[in-house]
């Protein structure tokens, strides 16, 4: 099979939510009002994304990725402008997150075969808007997103890694990630096969006293030598500038 691209602008920002399919066989494209250009203030845009039915029971979910994203610099952060994607049929479902600015994840999955996507901007004129965003999204198959950590996942999940490579990730990285997370992952390699840990970005919450002082009031990584955490501890880590990344 082979992938290949094609352009869809929705350009309709009613309030009424459009539908649209997400195929296993190509990429379809969303974009912001008059993008490249500035979209207009005051704007409710809604799209809810559903996996082809034809292969909506056979394990497949929604991917999205970034071609673009510019909005409003608002302070506090996203309350001004925001696209905001939530897992499920409507803005009543679980949300994935909300951005603005430049900030946003490099990639977003949905845990089942509906994604709703929500763009605001607010009712000031005399407010300077900016180009907006384009974003592509898909049907891939859960397995894909095996490896996400997400906020709403609960404490105890566990994600399971398998194969010879691969990456994972914070929540919404390179967005800053949420408080209150917890994230475990187990890494299995073939037999006779050893795994190798290459930080490509680490940036964490430096506020705290000592990298002795383990317990959930301070941000950290901790590296085990096994599947469960009872095992030995190989590293932990709370601060690049004191671990030496």
């Amino acid at each position: 099979m082979v992938l290949y691209t094609a352009g869809l602008n929705i350009i309709d920002c009613s309030t009424i939510r459009q539908w649209v399919t997400a195929s296993a066989s190509y990429k379809t494209t969303i974009t912001s009002p008059n993008y490249p250009f500035n979209y207009d203030n005051n704007l409710e845009c809604a799209w809810l994304i559903e996996v082809d039915s034809d292969i909506s029971f056979h394990g497949y979910i929604v991917k999205v990725t970034f071609n673009d994203f510019k909005l409003e610099l608002s302070d506090p952060p996203c309350t001004n402008d925001v696209l905001k994607f939530y897992d499920g049929m409507s803005s009543l479902s679980g949300l994935l997150g909300g951005y603005c600015d430049t900030h946003h994840p490099e990639v977003i999955y949905s845990t089942r075969q509906y994604l709703y996507v929500k763009f605001h901007t607010d009712a000031y004129y005399y407010d300077l808007t900016n180009k907006g965003f384009s974003f592509s999204f898909s049907a891939v198959k859960q397995e894909e997103a095996a490896g996400i950590c997400r906020s709403t996942d609960g404490s105890n999940k566990v994600r399971s890694l398998i194969g010879t490579s691969g990456t994972f990730f914070s929540p919404n990285y390179p967005v800053p990630y949420p408080n209150d997370v917890r994230c475990i992952w187990t890494i299995s390699v073939p037999a006779g096969k050893r795994v190798k840990l290459t930080f490509e970005d680490f940036d964490l919450d430096k506020d705290f006293v000592t990298c002795d002082y383990q317990t959930e009031k301070i941000d950290y990584v901790q590296i085990r030598d096994g599947q469960v955490s009872e095992v030995k501890s190989l590293r932990f880590i709370a601060d690049t500038r004191r671990q030496g990344l």
